[in-house]
């Protein structure tokens, strides 16, 4: 089957891509080691998707394995995890800690920051999901990013290193580290 990135994209979409990756992996670094919150209870949120793989992949570059995986489990209904999202988390929780959580909980208070793959470009997706962050108890349009929040859901502390990616740039970086990722991508 076909990679993501060369069924997804033209030619010169993924040119721009791949040119801009060198930029972009720098500027999400520099995101994470620039910020407020990095003696917090550093956490990786990944839901098993592929802004998740990229964000996990970044934040070990930059602060290595150590720094834990947190997995908000929905076993079911409407925004389910997909099987192969679910696959891919337990493949990684073969090598590295990943602590399973059941939907709507939240981590314990030592994880007080969570290292996100929110991106801003998602603010109109259509697909059922949440388009809205939470900054200081009030819905924000994801169209209104920034690279830290203060105060998001459940009071953590949020990093969004590819706050200012889209979808091209995720997928150009898993092609180009070779990551693997969900096969949900690939039905």
């Amino acid at each position: 089957m076909t990679h993501p990135f060369y069924s997804l994209f033209d030619y010169h979409t993924r040119q721009r891509a791949l040119t801009d990756l060198t930029r972009l992996v720098r500027w999400s670094k520099d995101i994470i080691e620039e910020s407020p919150f990095l003696n917090s209870g550093l956490y990786i949120g990944h839901s098993g998707g592929k802004d998740s793989v990229a964000v996990t992949w970044i934040a070990t570059q930059v602060l290595g394995t150590s720094v834990p995986i947190i997995h908000s489990a929905k076993p079911s209904g409407e925004n389910a995890v997909h099987p192969e999202a679910m696959k891919l988390i337990y493949s990684i929780a073969e090598y590295r800690s990943v602590l399973l959580y059941p939907r709507d909980s939240v981590p314990p208070a030592e994880y007080a920051t969570q290292i996100d793959g929110t991106k801003a470009c998602e603010f109109d997706r259509t697909d059922g999901r949440h388009t809205d962050v939470i900054v200081d108890g009030e819905l924000v349009s994801r169209k209104e990013l920034k690279p830290y929040v203060k105060n998001g859901l459940f009071g953590k502390n949020f990093i969004f290193p590819l706050y200012d990616w889209e979808d091209c740039h995720v997928w150009a970086l898993i092609y180009y580290e070779q990551l693997p990722f969900s096969k949900e991508y690939l039905e």
